[in-house]
């Protein structure tokens, strides 16, 4: 149960793969200079993210069973934020870099997570629940709009693309 989505609009190249079987997910980004990295695994609980844009790199790694949050940052130009909040495992970050704005929500309850990236006139966002295993991402550029939606619980992937 696998499903795989390549995709170049522009100047932007996506990749999403979704494995039922070990519950992984991966995306990656390629817009401009920008390169974006997620990777979820709903077993043990481990969710990684790693972007470079520019002067920009950023890492954070979450562990709920062990309660364990992580993030490392390096930043020439960057302004970043990151919240978290023990009692309801929620974890925000939000970085401004030029015209790129990025921000992560993290819930454990529900495993929700939230990816919006602007890069001028680019939208990127991704939005994932590990609970089902529903994703949606969302790319607009332009007035060019794709969707994907996955659900990885007994159902195979639904792909709806609009331009």
């Amino acid at each position: 149960m696998e499903s795989r989505m390549k995709m170049k609009t522009g100047r932007m190249g996506g990749r999403l793969v979704i494995k039922a079987g070990g519950m992984e997910s991966r995306m990656k980004m390629k817009t401009g200079r920008m390169e974006s990295r997620m990777e979820i695994k709903a077993g043990g609980m481990e969710r990684r993210m790693k972007m470079k844009a520019g002067w920009m790199g950023g890492r954070i790694v979450m562990k709920t069973d062990r309660m364990e949050s992580r993030m490392e940052m390096k930043a020439g130009r960057m302004g970043g934020r990151l919240v978290i909040k023990a009692g309801g495992m929620e974890s925000r970050i939000k970085m401004k870099t030029g015209g790129m704005e990025s921000r992560m929500k993290m819930k454990a309850g529900g495993m929700e997570i939230r990816m919006k990236i602007k890069t001028g006139g680019m939208e990127s966002r991704m939005e994932m629940k590990a609970g089902r295993m529903g994703g949606r991402f969302v790319i607009k550029a332009g007035g060019m709009e794709s969707r994907i939606k996955t659900k990885a619980g007994g159902t195979g992937g639904n792909i709806v693309k609009k331009n």
